[in-house]
């Protein structure tokens, strides 16, 4: 697993507490960690702060697979 910090400090932080205090699994921390980080405007490349669509708005599409 690969996590690049930058303003995703606050969202690592709720990963990690997935993982050590809730002992849930990596997909769990994952999952914590990427949807808070695509409710934070203050984050310029995802979510609800990042780049509009061909339409000029604003869509949040997000997947994970397992296995």
């Amino acid at each position: 697993m690969e996590i690049r910090i930058r303003k995703l400090n606050n969202d690592c932080v709720l990963a990690w507490n997935v993982l050590h205090n809730e002992k849930g699994s990596a997909l769990d921390a994952i999952e914590k960690g990427c949807s808070q980080a695509e409710e934070d405007i203050s984050i310029e490349s995802v979510g609800w702060g990042g780049s509009p669509d061909e339409t000029g708005e604003t869509t949040l599409d997000a997947l994970i697979f397992d296995g």
